[in-house]
């Protein structure tokens, strides 16, 4: 294995990464957006800041606009780093079977396992209560479909990414 095709792999890996990230925060945006109802803005996502009212909203929109949008991006983050680094690596341990199937259904459990502990970590020490388990049908509806969305892309991904180390290889 030459030097090359070190670095290719890692770059391609890496641009996998930011295009998964980048899917996700998409589907994330767009299943759980911000509200606007009379009194202003309500992300319907994990927020840990002051709420504005509308007025107070209008004055600092930017700010507000980015608080919002950060925890979105650590969702991704710690989203991006189970699918494509350790559903992989997880999934090659129990099986030498490789399918795509396989690498999404691992990613799928660790999202669940994601955010299970999400829940226990907003429930104990920020004291929210319960974000995803607790919520009604669209909110289970829409879990899954982003869950399902992003476990697949990843299988898909990680299959692209082996089979080309594979060819590379040989």
């Amino acid at each position: 294995m030459t030097v090359t095709t070190v670095r290719s792999r890692g770059l391609l890996l890496r641009i996998a990464a930011v295009a998964f990230w980048g899917i996700s925060v998409s589907l994330l945006r767009y299943a759980y957006p911000v509200y606007f109802d009379g009194g202003g803005p309500t992300p319907s996502f994990f927020y840990w800041g002051h709420l504005p009212d509308l007025a107070d909203y209008k004055r600092h929109q930017w700010q507000y606009d980015l608080g919002f949008l950060l925890p979105y991006f650590v969702a991704s983050a710690a989203l991006t780093l189970v699918c494509l680094f350790v559903a992989p690596k997880l999934s090659n341990r129990l099986t030498r079977h490789r399918s795509v199937g396989l690498h999404a259904l691992a990613s799928l459990l660790l999202i669940f396992a994601l955010v299970a502990v999400s829940d226990v970590i907003n429930t104990v020490w920020l004291k929210n209560g319960w974000v995803f388990y607790r919520g009604g049908l669209i909110l289970y509806i829409r879990f899954l479909i982003v869950s399902l969305t992003l476990a697949v892309v990843s299988g898909l991904i990680t299959i692209v990414i082996e089979r080309w180390r594979r060819r590379v290889h040989d």
